[in-house]
């Protein structure tokens, strides 16, 4: 006659084995009524406020020094057109958390699922855990899925890289595009437009302030466009070590002005007297070499390698496609550490770097290596100016080291993961230890949330070789919930100690806590779904109402059938009606017979 179903409509079986939508739709299609009881409060009631932080990835992987943004959801009930805090927090080595960014969204819905992004400028290399949480409103009954945990991996070698370009061109294009290829680097581009020429200078402090680049690429730009003020930041953070590439164009190094800024004492060029080159004026020829100019190698360096390892690249130099032109300097400096690396055919310099500080500096006269690439040298080309990026950033070898991952790091209770090692050789190829020592240790909470965990070493591991450059582990997980971290270490080819961690987390959360409030919405969905057999959703008081319509639906159901009845219709009562006939016949001829009667 119906299905009445009763509950809070909120999914707890993952994965669900059936889709109550469809099955709504195939109750309708048969005319049966889904009469749905909810329980709970609703969205709009005092009592149903909540705040729930779901879809932040479980792991997030990021080179040193790169930016990286944290997404996720807030699912927000009851707290319509109020500012909430979603906050994200780093937690050391010391298991000290550590607010390092917050944002606030503010829902204008009783119920909504609001999405939010926090950035995130990865630390040193290692393995930290991230709370993401949501700042608590008051009334609100469950705190458990206010915060979610998630763990960030940081490798070592990554380099945050800044293009400084006037108008965009096709060179600065291709070259940001050629290191963008590399996952270990992040190039942030700053375009600065000529109009308006009235807000030049820009201010540059806040992005130099805080020395997060290392490298930094200065295409064709006037030096008005960034001032003195932003010249010295870029001279100081070369000279704190931060690697600088200057390129050729209209208005690069003495025709842009740079022979008379801080940038013009560390790089190993001399301007010379080139004419400032105007504005908006025709461009000034006497500063450049026109027509072809063909890239001559002239120096045995690493960085002029191109090519598969072995081969001849001075051969492969001469068929890589003339540049368009290239910059007049007025000389090359007499400095320790410059180095003509390459001329044109006719001699002039086209390649030069040097030192200033503790960075490293090159100045290149020519913008057109974007030929190489429309030639179908693509590989040389970004293989070119990878070395170029790694050379600026005293890249040029790697140590050996290891990294521990595990294939969950959100565990719940006696739950198993697999706890894999991965050695990287560096550029020595130095071969795996044989020996690699795993620990497991577990953190007590402090008295407070700034203090320091406690330590507790629950045991040692041994890792099982996988193959030549890797080992692991197959965990059975623990019983009881909390934070946890694994430990390995190894002796590297120099007798230095290698460490890795990797902390985890063993959660013991129901589903049920975890969603406290009822699923209005779908519950709706559902009656709607099956509102053509007479689908409707109550709450537990209107439950007399479906007393009233189930009775209303038998009375409906019921037919008023009139039936006639003759003797002798069925096969038992035409028997009856034989032998009873049969009896009188036999009756009667016996009492004719008894009183002589014919």
């Amino acid at each position: 006659m119906a299905v009445i179903w009763m509950g809070d409509g909120s999914q707890t079986l993952t994965p669900a084995k059936t889709d109550p939508q469809q099955i709504a739709k195939q109750f309708a299609r048969q005319d049966i009524p889904l009469y749905l009881i909810g329980i709970g409060p609703r969205g709009d009631s005092d009592q149903a406020r909540d705040l729930g932080v779901e879809g932040v990835p479980e792991q997030l992987d990021a080179y040193t020094k790169n930016q990286i943004y944290v997404r996720g959801m807030l699912k927000a009930r009851g707290v319509a057109n109020r500012d909430i805090t979603i906050a994200m927090k780093i937690v050391g080595k010391d298991g000290t958390p550590r607010l390092i960014e917050q944002a606030v969204v503010r829902p204008t819905k009783s119920d909504q699922a609001i999405s939010f992004q926090l950035p995130l400028l990865a630390p040193d290399e290692g393995s930290y855990e991230l709370w993401i949480e949501a700042k608590p409103v008051d009334g609100e009954s469950v705190l458990e899925n206010n915060r979610i945990t998630s763990y960030l991996n940081v490798r070592g070698g990554g380099a945050r890289v800044l293009f400084i370009e006037g108008e965009p061109r096709t060179e600065s294009k291709f070259i940001a595009n050629a290191l963008l290829e590399s996952p270990d680097m992040q190039v942030d581009r700053l375009w600065i437009a000529r109009e308006p020429i009235q807000k030049w200078p820009i201010d540059l402090s806040q992005r130099l302030s805080n020395g997060v680049y290392d490298l930094f690429i200065l295409g064709d730009l006037d030096s008005d466009a960034i001032g003195a003020a932003g010249c010295k930041l870029l001279v100081d953070q070369v000279q704190q070590g931060a690697g600088i590439i200057t390129l050729g164009g209209y208005y690069a190094y003495g025709a842009g002005g740079w022979s008379n800024t801080p940038l013009a004492d560390v790089l190993p060029i001399q301007m010379g007297a080139a004419i400032r080159q105007p504005k908006n004026g025709p461009i000034e020829l006497k500063n450049h070499y026109e027509g072809s100019v063909q890239f001559v190698p002239v120096a045995v360096d690493r960085l002029l390698q191109i090519g598969e390892p072995g081969t001849d690249y001075s051969a492969l130099w001469k068929e890589m496609k003339p540049l368009t032109g290239a910059n007049r300097w007025g000389g090359i400096k007499n400095a320790p550490g410059v180095k003509v690396l390459a001329t044109g055919d006719s001699g002039q310099p086209l390649m030069v770097n040097g030192i200033a500080g503790n960075g490293r500096v090159m100045s290149l006269a020519f913008d057109s290596t974007f030929q190489w690439l429309r030639q179908g040298k693509s590989k040389e080309f970004k293989q070119f100016w990878r070395q170029m990026a790694l050379w600026g950033l005293r890249r040029e070898a790697v140590d050996e080291g290891m990294q521990l991952s595990m294939s969950r790091r959100r565990l719940l209770l006696q739950q198993g993961a697999e706890v894999m090692m991965t050695w990287s050789p560096g550029s020595k190829e130095v071969k795996m230890p044989s020996e690699v020592g795993l620990k497991l240790w577990k953190f007590e909470p402090g008295q407070q949330e700034d203090q320091p965990a406690k330590e507790q070493l629950l045991g040692e591991y041994r890792l099982n070789p996988r193959d030549a450059t890797s080992m692991k582990l197959a965990f059975d997980g623990v019983k009881d919930p909390g934070r946890y971290e694994w430990r390995s270490s190894a002796v590297g080819s120099k007798g230095k100690t290698l460490e890795s961690r990797l902390p985890f987390v063993v959660i013991d959360q129901s589903l049920e806590t975890l969603q406290p409030l009822p699923d209005w919405q779908l519950m709706g969905q559902l009656a709607k779904l099956n509102e053509a057999a007479g689908g409707v959703l109550v709450s537990p008081e209107q439950t007399a109402d479906l007393i009233s319509r189930l009775l209303e639906r038998r009375r409906q159901a019921t037919e008023t059938a009139i039936e006639t009845f003759q003797l002798g219709d069925t096969t038992l009562d035409s028997w009856f009606v034989f032998l009873a006939i049969a009896g009188l016949l036999i009756l009667q001829w016996g009492l004719r017979k008894r009183w002589g009667v014919p």
